[in-house]
């Protein structure tokens, strides 16, 4: 695995900034309830191609009260059985108001603030690969050891706010698509369309 591909794959994970609920009533088949009720608990995704480095992924959402945990886990293959490294971030999150998208979906603004990253390399060869690099400075990488990553420039552009839309129909969660000309840098380039990729109720 090239360097750079690690350091491009945090991009999409960033992408993934959290999510949460929407609550509609009456003969709707969205969930209904309590914000924190719909909140709470792991939405995790199927094994997926992230077509922009060539990576299979499993993306995992936890809700803990008020906390938010966003992990990113890369596999080599397409059964996702073979671990590469896995990406953790860890922050908070507020859920805005109902908007209406074009489409006539409704969904609830979400905005995350990220504080910290951290990175497990889940391989030998990726342990190997960072030591020849010297990734964030460190030439002492082992396997299976979780690292704060946070001060380190390759990791942390993902940290800090993000301003997203979230979807909740069931125990299906869709987020924002950010790429799709709205990154979520701020309120005005709020997505404005769902993902196609979905997380389920764990």
């Amino acid at each position: 695995m090239e360097i750079t591909s690690s350091i491009q794959v945090f991009k999409y994970s960033s992408i993934l900034a959290a999510a949460l609920l929407v609550s509609c009533g009456g003969s709707d088949s969205k969930s209904s309830g309590s914000s924190a009720d719909i909140l709470q608990g792991s939405w995790q995704s199927n094994c997926t191609l992230d077509a922009d480095n060539g990576d299979y992924d499993i993306l995992k959402v936890t809700y803990d009260g008020n906390v938010l945990t966003d992990t990113h886990t890369v596999f080599t293959d397409a059964n996702c059985t073979a671990k590469s490294y896995e990406f953790k971030y860890e922050g908070a999150y507020t859920l805005g108001e109902e908007i209406t998208l074009d489409d006539d979906n409704k969904v609830h603004k979400l905005d995350t603030t990220f504080t910290k990253v951290f990175i497990t390399l889940l391989s030998s060869d990726d342990v190997d690969t960072y030591n020849l690099g010297s990734v964030c400075s460190k030439t002492d990488w082992e396997k299976d050891k979780v690292v704060d990553v946070s001060d380190c420039l390759a990791f942390n552009h993902a940290l800090g706010e993000i301003f997203n839309i979230v979807d909740v129909d069931g125990d299906k969660l869709n987020l924002g698509d950010t790429k799709n000309g709205n990154d979520g840098s701020n309120d005005a380039h709020r997505p404005t369309v769902l993902e196609s990729l979905t997380h389920n109720k764990q």
